[in-house]
């Protein structure tokens, strides 16, 4: 599958932050995105996780199962609640309420059982990351 952008283009007021951006990434490869600050590329990121919409251009996909994609980010600092538990935090961030029993069978994943009540303020750093 392929993620297409066409003709991208975002301003806020006067400030043009993307002009015209075309490219195509492919599925399962990585990608390192720079350029300097105040460039677009967190504008860039939030259009394509919905966050933000473009003032022109096309977003889509080819070979896939089509647009919208669902497409996260983990942010550059937690944004976790530290007394709370990591299952009490995913939680808040849920769109939907998962049983406890789902959630944290997909959170062993990530996390030790045994750290998935403690609260989020005894965790390791990347325990941390992991959770957020």
């Amino acid at each position: 599958m392929k993620l297409c952008i066409e003709h991208l283009s975002k301003k806020y007021g006067e400030l043009q932050v993307l002009r015209d951006l075309s490219l195509t990434l492919e599925q399962d490869a990585c990608y390192c995105l720079m350029s300097p600050s105040g460039s677009g590329k967190t504008t860039l990121l939030r259009i394509l996780m919905g966050l933000e919409t473009a003032d022109s251009g096309r977003i889509f996909t080819q070979g896939g199962p089509g647009w919208p994609l669902r497409i996260s980010a983990v942010f550059q600092e937690d944004r976790l609640c530290p007394s709370f538990s990591p299952m009490e935090n995913v939680q808040m961030a849920l769109k939907e309420k998962w049983k406890e029993e789902k959630l944290a069978q997909a959170m062993t994943c990530l996390l030790p059982k045994e750290c998935l009540t403690r609260p989020v303020s005894t965790l390791s750093g990347g325990m941390k990351r992991r959770t957020a």
